[in-house]
């Protein structure tokens, strides 16, 4: 409803957004089907490109970009373990469906074991999620005993309680990964405080970059 009244009521010659992969989804089809170019800024979704759309375009990484980064890194650790465990967790959504997936094969292809492929039903403003919900969900982690835990969660809620509960149930993996989404959210830092620690993000093009 939103693209069709910019575009048939404002008649908006070009727009930009949106924010999640849920609604990008669905708003870049119906900008298409309208010929208006549309300019994905940050969602992430790697079906958002990779649809034959003439009129959508994505200015920054798609999934598979930031979980190809994370696998990079990750090769550093690997090489101390003869078959690295991985867990992943992810929120269900397109976001969070997207970067797992590509983490899952990737993994696949470095000959990194998937312990765990841990779904999420994300808090929302009616029904957030409780620290019986983390537990749950990081307890079944645990159980696994991973090397590494890969987070692709966009809210900055749920990113901290199920960091929370890591520290509580004494998970102690090498590191953590988030594929961009909450761990990448200024606010970050802040929120999670000792339970952000030995977190390793994935975003775009950071300022402090050297290079």
């Amino acid at each position: 409803e939103a693209v069709n009244d910019l575009v048939e009521v404002e008649k908006i010659p070009v727009i930009l957004g949106a924010y999640s992969s849920n609604a990008t989804l669905t708003a870049s089809s119906i900008a298409n089907d309208s010929e208006t170019p549309f300019i994905i800024p940050s969602a992430s979704n790697n079906l958002l490109t990779s649809m034959g759309y003439e009129w959508v375009f994505r200015i920054n990484s798609p999934s598979l970009d930031y979980v190809e980064a994370a696998f990079a890194y990750l090769s550093t650790y690997a090489e101390i373990y003869k078959t690295p465990k991985l867990a992943i967790v992810f929120e269900n959504t397109a976001f969070g469906e997207s970067a797992a997936v590509a983490a899952s094969a990737k993994a696949e292809e470095n000959g990194i074991s998937v312990v765990t492929f841990t779904r999420l039903n994300p808090s929302t403003a009616s029904r957030p999620l409780t620290r019986d919900d983390y537990r749950s969900v990081m307890q079944t982690v645990k159980d696994t005993n991973p090397n590494f835990i890969l987070f692709a969660i966009g809210g900055l809620d749920d990113a901290v309680g199920l960091l929370q509960q890591c520290k509580e149930l004494n998970i102690n993996p090498a590191a953590y990964i988030g594929t961009a989404g909450a761990f990448i959210n200024a606010s970050f830092p802040a929120r999670a405080g000792e339970y952000g620690e030995y977190v390793l993000a994935t975003t775009q093009w950071p300022p402090d970059s050297a290079w």
